[in-house]
């Protein structure tokens, strides 16, 4: 499909979501907006796809963070301000919860910051082009972060010198830096959870269990729950968005500080240390039995 026949086919979604997600607060003009949509989706739905599953994909993306990475891409020095004064501190605590230290912190954040809109120059893009809005500007920005710094430590583990005894010293990139607070905090993360997800409907454990466990595409679950494949990506997101709030409540209510949330969080993408299949079990007669634990898609 050409961008043509995208921008015909879904216009009215288009027009919506460019409205509702301010874009022109950032001089983002609908026909930019629909050119950022559609590499959005042709990075991850086959354009060919079910004009309904094309929709329902676009309704779930977070229309009003692409926006602002198309207005922050393009300049506008409103859409920079805006990103400096509620993302770069988040940055700096996400960065702060990774590395567990001040300074490296710091750099992680700066040196990532100085790309997000190309600013070290040559033809190399600007990694703001490779957010595609399917998760929160700060989630996405969180998992850049952890992937930069586990880079950074492979790096390092290559110039290090490789004979045996020296070898043996290295950790392993893939593990965590010794944090004699994990188990306490991985452990409230799971009561969190598990309290979340035990406090939505029914139907909606269903949804995210057909989602998440089964993998099933949105028009498939729209068809077992009798809605169209857009409704179940709409109650998929209000799901997803509740029990973010429920989990964060509940760590706070645990007394942990914002910096050992954003640390829960990094623990949990790096490895999830438990299975959440039975909490998402469905009602007996939907028949519905998950045989694995939850992978590949996230809850977030």
């Amino acid at each position: 499909m050409e961008l043509a026949d995208f921008r015909r086919i879904h216009a009215r979604l288009i027009h919506k979501l460019w409205t509702q997600s301010d874009a022109m607060r950032w001089s983002v003009d609908e026909t930019e907006f629909t050119s950022t949509l559609f590499g959005s989706t042709a990075a991850n739905v086959a354009l060919d796809a079910h004009p309904g599953e094309v929709e329902a994909y676009l309704e779930s993306l977070r229309a009003e963070d692409l926006a602002l990475a198309c207005g922050c891409r393009r300049g506008d020095e409103g859409a920079w301000h805006h990103f400096v004064e509620h993302y770069r501190p988040a940055m700096y605590a996400a960065a702060r919860a990774i590395t567990r230290d001040e300074s490296t912190a710091r750099e992680l954040a700066d040196s990532l910051y100085s790309d997000l809109f190309g600013a070290g120059g040559g033809a190399r893009r600007p990694l703001l082009d490779y957010f595609h809005g399917r998760s929160s500007l700060a989630t996405w920005l969180r998992a850049v972060l952890t992937r930069r710094h586990i880079d950074a430590m492979r790096a390092a583990q290559h110039k290090r010198p490789l004979d045996q005894e020296a070898a043996a010293a290295i950790p392993d990139p893939h593990d965590d830096p010794p944090d004699p607070d994990r188990a306490r905090l991985m452990t409230a993360m799971k009561h969190a959870v598990e309290s979340a997800l035990a406090a939505l409907k029914p139907r909606d454990r269903l949804r995210l269990a057909m989602y998440y466990v089964q993998e099933l595409k949105l028009v498939q679950i729209g068809r077992l729950m009798n809605e169209h494949e857009s409704t179940a990506s709409r109650k998929l997101e209000r799901s997803r968005s509740r029990l973010k709030s429920e989990i964060e409540s509940a760590l706070a209510r645990a007394g942990l500080s914002a910096d050992e949330v954003a640390l829960c969080y990094e623990y949990a993408v790096r490895e999830w240390p438990f299975d959440l299949t039975a909490a998402l079990t469905a009602e007996p007669d939907k028949k519905i039995a998950p045989d694995r634990s939850i992978q590949g898609r996230t809850l977030g």
